[in-house]
Parts: C-alpha cells; sequence; structure tokens
C-alpha cells in the first residue's frame, strides 16, 4: 500500500513517519523547496529532531503522487482548496489533518472537499485528537479519533492507524470533531 501526504508540516511528517513504521510507503508532497531540499539532505524535518524511514519519498511535483492512493491532507486550512484540485480526483479517499476554518468561506476541512472539490463526503474523513507531532513522531502513547459520515470508511482507517502505542477510535460526528480541532486552543487560552 502507498499513501500519500501532502504537506510537509511537522503533522505531516509525524504521520508520514508513523506511517512509514508500520511498513507502508509513503509520498509526501512538499510545497516549500528549501523545505523539500532540507528533507533530501538530512532526512529529518528541521523542526523534529527524529531521522526518518527509507518508506517515504519526498516531492514538490504533485503530479507523481498517485491521487488514486489515499490522500491525507496536512496544509493549512487556507491551502486545503489549492492541494486537492491539483490531485483532481473525485473518488479517491481523503483523510484531513488540517484544523481550523478557511477563511474566505468559512467553512470546515471537509466542508471545503465536498462542497468546492465535489468531493463525497462518504469519501472524506478527517484526524483530530490531542496529539502533538513530537511525540507522535518518539512513538509515545497516544489516543485519536478518525470521523466520517461513512462508518466503514472510519473503520478502515482505525485500522490502518492504530497500533499498540497509538489508540485510534471512530466518529461519524465529522463536524463536531473537526469544530473541537478549530476552537481548542481558544478554550485553552
Amino acid at each position: 500500500m502507498t499513501v500519500n501526504v501532502f504537506g510537509a508540516g511537522t503533522w505531516g511528517i509525524a504521520i508520514s513517519s508513523y506511517l512509514a513504521n508500520k511498513n507502508i510507503n509513503v509520498n509526501i508532497y512538499c510545497r516549500n523547496l528549501s523545505t523539500l531540499s532540507y528533507l533530501n539532505k538530512y532526512n529529518k524535518h528541521p523542526h523534529l529532531d527524529k531521522n526518518l524511514s527509507k518508506n517515504i519519498i519526498f516531492s514538490n511535483n504533485i503530479d507523481s503522487l498517485n491521487g488514486n492512493e489515499l490522500n491525507i491532507i496536512s496544509v493549512p486550512s487556507d491551502s486545503i482548496l489549492e492541494v486537492v484540485n491539483k490531485i483532481n480526483k473525485k473518488k479517491s479517499k481523503y483523510l484531513i489533518l488540517s484544523k481550523g476554518y478557511h477563511n474566505d468561506s468559512g467553512l470546515l476541512p471537509s466542508e471545503l472537499l465536498n462542497h468546492h472539490c465535489n468531493i463525497n463526503s462518504d469519501n472524506i474523513a478527517v484526524l483530530s485528537g490531542p496529539n502533538h507531532a513530537e511525540e507522535i513522531i518518539q512513538n509515545k502513547s497516544a489516543a485519536t479519533v478518525v470521523s466520517s459520515t461513512n462508518k466503514e470508511y472510519s473503520k478502515e482507517l482505525q485500522k490502518l492507524l492504530s497500533s499498540e502505542k497509538f489508540r485510534v477510535y471512530t466518529s461519524i460526528d465529522i463536524l463536531g470533531v473537526q469544530i473541537g480541532g478549530a476552537v481548542k486552543n481558544v478554550i485553552a487560552i
């Protein structure tokens, strides 16, 4: 199996590293050329002190990734439309790691994919939880939730992502999970 990760920030890299350590091939689309250069040169993210698996391939050519695979979106909410419109695979499966509202439309990430990119809601899931990239990449114990209106898809992702150290729960409340992720920092402050 191959998984595409769109976004090479700390969260995208942490999930990629986690999946690669489960012997899953990961292709990462990196929009920033200096980050791409760093990743290729040092085989680690500049903000995460962990060498990455050889099962990860980095590219800034979005066309080199097979959009028919599982597509994990890990870019800021305001960049989701730009990235997903370039993938242009309406029937592919998507897992969104991005949190927050889209500034121009006020929509949540799953709503952007559904309403603006015409992706069927059965092919959209979100992952959210009290997770920190630094803890996931260091293989510390954590829990998270995968939410989709499609229960079967949530279960598929739960099976793919779960391990002894990473407990994955499922939910059908995709809007509630995203709202919680979007407002958690404001509530904490």
